[in-house]
Formats: C-alpha cells, structure tokens, sequence
C-alpha cells in the first residue's frame, strides 16, 4: 500500500482498537523511494490518535532519515537490530554494519525525534560466548547515556542453522552475566520463545527464569516477570501473539503469528483491514484465538510451573519428546 492508504487504514482502524503501541517492523521500514513515505505515514497516523509509535530498523538508512524529514512526529521509540560485536555482526549483517550503527548511536541526528533507543539483538550460540557478549554490553555503555538492550532467544526453525541454537547451558551463563550489568542498563529485556531453550521447564523450576505463577501481563498483552534489578524476561507464545498483537501486511491484510516465518504470508490471513472490514477481521481472530485456547496442553506439561507461558509449544522441551517416544512406541 502507498502511503495515503496507510494513512486512511490507521485513520478509520486506531478509533475501534485504542493500541497500546504502533510499531513499524518486519521489512526495513526506512527504505528510500517508498519505504520512508509509508513509515511517517504510520507515526503520523498513531500520533493523530495520541498512540506511542516507533519502529524497528537495520539502521542502514537512519541518519539520511532523520537528516532529510522534516514532518516527523514524536517518535517513542527507535529500536536498532545489530547482532553482537563487531566479528559477529559481520557474520550476519555483512562488513561495516555494526560501524555504522556505532556512528549512528553517537550521532545526534535522532535525539530530537526519539524518545527512547534500543539496540536488539537475536541471542545465538555464537554471539551468548562470555567474551562476545561482554564486549557487546561494554560498548553499549560507552556508546549510550540510557542503554536498553532487547535480546531475542532465537526462535529455531527450519530457515536458521543448527549451529546457532541455543542451548540451556548458553543461557545460563547469559543470564548470570546479564544479572551481574543489569544494574549499568536503563532495560534489558529477554525475549524468550517457548522453543529458545530446550530446558525452559528445568530454568523455571530452579528459579532462573520467573514461571507462571510470577508473572504479569505487560500493556501489550505479553506475559513477562523479574529477574533482577532491570532485567526482565517476556515470553512469546502463539497463543499470545493471535490475541494480543495485530500484524498487518503490506498489503492491509492482518496475519496469523505464524505466517511471519513464511514467504506465503498471505496463506490463511484473517482478512484485509480495509477491504473485509475490521468488524469480519475481528471475529475471525477470535474464533481461531478460542479454537487455539482449547487445544489440549500435551499430556507431559502436567503441572509444570511453565504450562501458562509455553503451552506445549516447546518441541525441544525434553519431557515433551521423552513422552512423544513413548507413545509413539505404544
């Protein structure tokens, strides 16, 4: 869609919804020829409707944003993706990259428009190494006056090598380093799928991570807990994400949390905004939502003090496997 579209979807959606937050993300939401049109649109659109905006971004094209608009809006947030140091982030960013989110940071290109910026990063065995990640969190705190740091558990998947899976012993030692320099940070927010970590159920239970009977809804709809001083852990079901969170396409229509991965994202969306009308849209959600909330928890999550929060949606979890084996072989 172009950007007077965008600007009319938002214009007759916000009224009927009252988000919490409007957040530009997937595809690179500062492109030039388009990209940016579309963006300023959407903040424009949710600052109209005195809804927090912002957007989440490679920061390749960050400064010449900020440099050449002169219509931006109050933008709540700025959230910048880069991948750990320098060696790392070039592995998955390409050469040069994490230089210029580095120029970027110190820059004062944004300060004006933005009120809070975050860096996130995708937490993979390769870069949860001690040293690695120490040296990322020491260049967050020179760089930055209020660091806030989201790191994204990695969601395993058949798009991502096996290589980079996270394990239970990378997180612990990630934690216990994150425990010891929350207190240096504004935020650090763990973002864990329920498939992160094998183990989810055993850090639950040993009170590493805070489990169902712990935990809170965030103003988005999320469950998250405390961990220590200003590090927090917010967990992200399927379940959650279909009731909770509305993900509109390019194309105006709204999508199922699990068609994200997909390059046919469009198979089985829940209906274009403008085009079905929200109301349709709508009942479509919650009919899926009340059919997803009414599916069994597998027979092996019992009484397991993360049943809330994964809703059998752990295929790594080991109790889940052990229990598949078995019937399997029955």
């Amino acid at each position: 869609m172009e950007a007077s579209a965008w600007s009319d979807l938002l214009e007759a959606l916000l009224p009927q919804i009252d988000p919490e937050v409007v957040s530009v993300a997937a595809m690179e939401p500062l492109l030039p020829h388009g990209g940016q049109e579309r963006t300023v649109a959407v903040l424009q659109g949710a600052a109209r409707h005195g809804v927090p905006a912002g957007f989440v971004t490679n920061g390749v094209y960050a400064r010449d944003f900020f440099t050449a608009r002169a219509d931006l809006p109050p933008i709540d947030f700025m959230d910048v993706s880069v991948d750990g140091p320098p060696e790392i982030d070039a592995r998955v960013r390409g050469p040069g990259h994490f230089a210029l989110v580095d120029d970027l940071f110190r820059s004062n290109v944004w300060r004006v428009a933005v009120n809070r910026v975050y860096a996130s990063c995708v937490l993979t065995r390769w870069n949860s190494e001690p040293r690695l990640l120490s040296t990322f969190l020491e260049w967050m705190k020179r760089t930055l006056e209020e660091p806030r740091l989201v790191l994204l558990l990695l969601y395993p998947n058949e798009h991502v090598d096996r290589s980079m899976f996270l394990n239970d012993e990378d997180l612990l030692r990630t934690i216990d380093l994150l425990v010891r320099e929350s207190r240096h940070f504004a935020e650090i927010l763990l973002e864990c799928f329920p498939s992160s970590v094998p183990g989810l159920a055993k850090l639950v239970e040993q009170g590493v991570l805070p489990g169902d009977d712990e935990l809170l809804r965030d103003d988005a709809g999320m469950l998250y807990g405390h961990v220590e001083d200003n590090l927090f852990v917010r967990y992200a079901n399927l379940a959650d994400f279909e009731l909770f969170h509305l993900r509109i396409t390019p194309e105006g229509d709204a999508i199922p949390p699990e068609n994200l991965e997909r390059a046919d994202y469009l198979t089985g969306s829940y209906g274009s905004i403008q085009g079905d009308g929200w109301q349709k849209v709508r009942q479509t959600i919650l009919e899926r939502s009340q059919a997803r909330m009414q599916r069994q928890f597998h027979s092996a999550c019992g009484t397991c003090p993360c049943a809330t929060l994964c809703r059998s949606e752990n295929y790594r979890c080991p109790l889940i496997r052990e229990q598949s084996v078995k019937l399997a072989i029955l």
